[in-house]
């Protein structure tokens, strides 16, 4: 994602104009890592974007909706820090939990496929040794 490229510079040079611009692109057509991209830059803020914790909440909250384990994260912060919205405790542990339930999925899926590379290996190592 161009986004994130300028936004660490990696590929490109660092340019952080450019970084929230690709990042609204790809928000408003949908994308839920530049929905996190945005949220990161309204909470943060800096001479290209201003600082708005509303807009932040909303960017984040949309990312989260959609599946993106660290827009959950950043949606328990939200809650419990009141940023963009008021405190809440409740709301917060929920995508604390939201969140677990990503990651560990996605800790099994890759113990999974790794399972089954080792299995593929293995058989095509006792085809080839016949």
């Amino acid at each position: 994602m161009l986004g994130s490229f300028y936004e660490l510079g990696e590929i490109v040079e660092f340019n952080p104009r450019l970084s929230f611009e690709f990042y609204k692109k790809a928000a408003y057509n949908g994308d839920a890592e530049g929905m996190l991209g945005l949220s990161g830059w309204y909470a943060l803020g800096g001479t290209h974007v201003t600082k708005d914790d509303q807009k932040a909440y909303a960017w984040g909250h949309r990312a989260a909706c959609l599946g993106v384990g660290n827009a959950m994260i950043l949606m328990e912060k939200y809650y419990a820090r009141g940023i963009g919205c008021d405190v809440n405790l409740e709301k917060s542990k929920y995508w604390a939990n939201q969140a677990h339930k990503v990651q560990h999925g996605k800790k099994k899926k890759r113990k999974s496929e790794k399972s089954r590379a080792k299995k593929e290996t293995y058989a095509s190592i006792q085809k080839s040794s016949k």
